[in-house]
């Protein structure tokens, strides 16, 4: 995990991000530290978890897995519905 992902400055610039990602790859990072893939797949994480898992999206100082797991995960909506269906102190998932 690069911890530079984290700092202020990067974490507004990602949350802000509103370019090309194709002209932010040829460009390259702004910062030397930080690879251009990691920061693309920090945006691109990002922007699917806007409406899909929109408490992720709101939080501060997130570092994103990559866009493929944020795509195979349940939504938010989702998640909670499951959550109703069982009581109970502990579950285990087996899938």
């Amino acid at each position: 995990m690069n911890q530079s992902l984290l700092r202020a400055e990067v974490q507004e610039f990602i949350s802000h991000f509103d370019g090309d990602i194709t002209q932010l790859a040829l460009k390259g990072s702004p910062w030397e530290e930080i690879p251009v893939r990691e920061l693309i797949q920090q945006i691109e994480s990002q922007n699917k978890c806007e409406e899909k898992l929109p408490t992720w999206y709101a939080a501060k100082n997130i570092y994103y897995p990559p866009k493929l797991h944020i795509e195979q995960t349940s939504s938010e909506i989702t998640a909670k519905y499951k959550a109703s269906l069982i009581e109970g102190e502990s579950l285990a998932d087996i899938t």
